[in-house]
């Protein structure tokens, strides 16, 4: 295995830097990537030249991922996987793999692309990584995004739950248990479960407290709303409506503050709703 040196004097391995991109990417949404570019980049060894330049390629593909079709990004991420398969790094082959599926996700009509790209993380995971992998805990949740869009509120559940059943779930980000639970508050309302739609809510609120992802907060208002409702709490609902919509216009989110008129016009428009205002 190759190394290389660092300034503490410490030796660190081609696989161990191929393990620093995945970090980067799971926890800083791979901010630090430049900088792990720069350790592969000063590797003196040049038998590992193959598998080095795959890496440094892996890098760009992740940084420049919104400015790829998703053809473009099937055959990079093609690319990559071909020669990650050849050296066993087996790690990073299951998150380009997951690079890919996320990316056909996003499309919001590249489902089936998706699902097939994050069952072969699944099969990479379970052959070489062991099932207490936290590439598989992601890619469990994401499966999961997947099925919501299709509208199969069961299996999107069940994936989701899957993903949180591993023990490493415990580990992961507070972002992942944050999404985690409030998409699953969001599937038991839709399936009429308030009871465990307000567990998973109270637990995705506590979630937040350490996340603090402002763009992701309005899911808290929304499901919050939406129990309310339940309860014929109308007054209670569109309060927190309106303290979502409130929380959001001082910042640059415009999609959320677009997002909040149109769930307050839903409000005005349900049956039911004592305060039902087409105006």
């Amino acid at each position: 295995m190759k190394k290389t040196q660092e300034s503490n004097g410490k030796t660190i391995s081609l696989k161990e830097l191929s393990i620093e991109i995945i970090y980067s990417i799971r926890n800083n949404q791979g901010s630090e990537l430049h900088l792990v570019e720069e350790k592969i980049k000063n590797l003196s060894d040049m038998e590992s030249k193959p598998i080095r330049m795959e890496l440094l390629g892996f890098i760009q593909t992740y940084l420049q991922r919104k400015s790829f079709t998703p053809e473009e990004m099937h055959e990079r991420i093609e690319k990559h996987c071909k020669v990650f398969a050849k050296y066993r790094y087996h790690d990073i082959r299951a998150r380009a793999k997951m690079l890919l599926g996320s990316h056909y996700k996003h499309t919001y009509k590249h489902f089936p692309e998706a699902l097939k790209a994050f069952t072969e993380v699944e099969t990479i995971a379970q052959k070489y990584l062991g099932i207490e992998n936290m590439i598989l805990c992601e890619t469990l949740f994401e499966k999961g995004g997947v099925y919501f869009f299709l509208g199969d509120f069961d299996a999107s559940t069940e994936s989701i739950l899957q993903a949180q059943s591993l023990r490493i779930f415990s580990k992961g980000t507070a972002e992942i248990q944050f999404k985690s639970h409030i998409n699953l508050s969001r599937n038991y309302f839709n399936m009429k479960d308030p009871v465990k739609s307000r567990t998973h809510l109270e637990l995705a609120e506590q979630s937040w407290k350490e996340y603090q992802g402002v763009y992701d907060r309005g899911a808290l208002f929304t499901r919050r709303s939406d129990l309310s409702i339940w309860k014929q709490d109308w007054e209670g609902a569109l309060s927190i409506l309106v303290e979502g919509l409130n929380y959001y216009l001082d910042t640059p989110f415009t999609l959320r503050i677009a997002e909040f008129y149109k769930e307050l016009g839903e409000f005005y428009r349900k049956e039911g709703n004592p305060l039902r205002n087409f105006d």
